[in-house]
């Protein structure tokens, strides 16, 4: 028993001011990725992170109970050796709240490691960034004449990634019939390594291609 506790006296100085450290550390580098406070409640990550917090309090607590009350009691000679039942009752006690701490360690570890498999609370605020402009932007939709007739190009969403492209071709005011073989998209990308593309649009209809 003499031993145990000279091994505790020199190791809790030790392991606390690692595990305050580390606690810190984590915490402050978690919180930097909330952009506002909002996210700590309505984004998965905050959620798991007060998950965390929680625990890591219980900890802290579990291990001020060993360190500044239990460990010091049955450190001092008058109560192990006065009182050796409730010395006996302390160091059952002790036994047990260690068990406590190390589990809780546990814990923390296990939801630490399934934090880092969400999107940050600044990555979720960008994707919701990104969905509400895309949500707002705007179809496209245009009339240039080619020839004698008039084409109305709609490209929607008009934004980047997969678009939906369609054209109505007006006949001529002459009322001429249209005689149209083939109606062909050509596209240029900025980047001129990429080269041009073309993209033969079918019939939807009565003058109308997508």
């Amino acid at each position: 028993d003499d031993l145990v506790l000279e091994h505790l006296r020199r190791f809790s100085p030790f392991a606390a001011t690692s595990v305050v450290i580390l606690l810190a550390s984590g915490s402050a580098n978690a919180l930097s990725q909330l952009p506002d406070l909002n996210a700590l409640v309505d984004t998965a990550y905050g959620q798991v992170l007060i998950i965390k917090l929680s625990l890591m309090m219980a900890l802290l607590l579990v291990a001020a109970l060993n360190a500044f009350y239990l460990r010091p009691r049955l450190s001092s000679r008058s109560e192990t050796v006065d009182s050796p039942a409730s010395g006996g009752t302390k160091k059952s006690l002790l036994l047990r709240t260690v068990g406590v701490e190390i589990a809780l360690a546990v814990i923390v570890l296990l939801v630490a490691a399934a934090l880092v498999q969400y999107p940050t609370g600044r990555q979720q605020r960008d994707v919701e960034a990104n969905e509400a402009a895309a949500a707002e932007a705007t179809s496209f939709d245009a009339v240039q004449a080619a020839g004698n007739i008039d084409v109305q190009l709609s490209v929607s969403p008009n934004q980047v990634g997969t678009n939906s492209f369609l054209l109505y071709l007006f006949p001529p005011s002459t009322g001429e019939p249209l005689d149209v073989s083939r109606v062909r998209l050509r596209f240029e990308s900025p980047d001129s390594s990429l080269g041009p593309s073309v993209i033969v649009a079918d019939p939807a209809g009565e003058n109308s291609y997508k």
